[in-house]
């Protein structure tokens, strides 16, 4: 299975599909292929014995979040029971972390580094590369920083190495309980910087908005479209009696949000990335608190000179460059 798994990696796929006693498939530059190789279950059970997530006589596997590492390439994988059988979604990762410039990504996210406190937030659908978009910057800040930086991820993704700043990674389920439970200690533990994989319940927005309010920055991601989307996603979240002392605190502590996706090039050769950025200037701080998320998009359009950059600029720029 190791082999069939680098062979794929090395082909440049992001994920790969490993059912018991069915074809393996894989997303090559988005679609959905596959080829003609049968995995048993006895194969699937021996890789996960050999990779550490599964003792011999080990028979729940109805849902586990797992990463782990195969010569140059990491992965991060969800083990799951389907109709009786096992299967595995790997998402191909590498060990070596790009840089903002490698990724084509806009320079001025490097600002992020210089940032004394406050909340970043990276959003996309699923497979947008948030997880390597953040990878980027936290390195970054390790380059050219010195500062403690706290991630919890589920699982733990990129493996970062203590360069300028200190670097304490933490897997939920294997490290700490929750998302939750794990930034609230945090906030004990000398942090500058928390990076938090996901935010996906109140606990954790609310957790994540006092850190930022309180002096750290704050960095993590949702599975949003749009900047504006975002605001509205994490609003919407809290009840009605909520969402007035919600939306002040968001527009007082909100730096940034990245939205991103990926798109094929002009030769269908590989995949690029679409984005928008919205840098929380005085204008959008007042949309957000009056709750007019509908009218941050043009404010976004008109702002580049306060670091702004909007999703048709960024189309323009890349037809006008013949990469689309």
């Amino acid at each position: 299975m190791k082999n069939i798994i680098l062979k794929l990696s090395d082909l440049g796929c992001s994920d790969i599909h490993i059912q018991s006693d069915r074809p393996i498939y894989y997303r090559y530059l988005g679609k959905i292929e596959g080829m003609e190789k049968f995995i048993s279950e006895r194969e699937i059970r021996d890789f996960l014995s050999e990779i550490d997530y599964l003792d011999e006589d080990d028979e729940d596997l109805k849902e586990i979040d797992a990463s782990f590492s195969i010569k140059n390439f990491r992965y991060r994988m969800n083990i799951y029971k389907f109709d009786g059988g096992i299967s595995l979604a790997i998402r191909i990762l590498s060990n070596n972390i790009h840089t903002i410039e490698d990724l084509g990504l806009p320079h001025s996210l490097k600002n992020i580094s210089t940032m004394k406190g406050g909340l970043v937030i990276v959003t996309g659908p699923t497979g947008s590369g948030k997880s390597t978009t953040l990878a980027a910057v936290i390195d970054n800040i390790n380059r050219t920083q010195r500062k403690h930086i706290i991630t919890i991820e589920d699982p733990i993704e990129y493996i970062h190495k203590n360069i300028g700043s200190i670097i304490t990674q933490r897997q939920v389920g294997r490290d700490t309980i929750a998302f939750g439970s794990a930034l609230r200690a945090s906030l004990r533990q000398d942090p500058d910087i928390i990076l938090i994989g996901e935010m996906r319940d109140i606990e954790t927005v609310k957790t994540a908005l006092e850190a930022a309010e309180t002096g750290h920055l704050v960095l993590s991601t949702m599975h949003t479209k749009s900047a504006s989307e975002t605001v509205s996603r994490i609003v919407d979240m809290f009840s009605n009696d909520q969402k007035d002392a919600i939306r002040a605190q968001l527009a007082q502590v909100l730096n940034l949000v990245f939205a991103q996706s990926l798109v094929l090039d002009k030769n269908e050769e590989k995949r690029i990335p679409l984005y928008e950025m919205m840098v929380t200037n005085s204008a959008i701080k007042n949309l957000i608190r009056d709750g007019k998320y509908h009218q941050i998009d043009n404010v976004i359009e008109t702002s580049s000179s306060d670091g702004c950059i909007s999703l048709e600029s960024v189309k323009r720029k890349l037809k006008l460059s013949g990469k689309i």
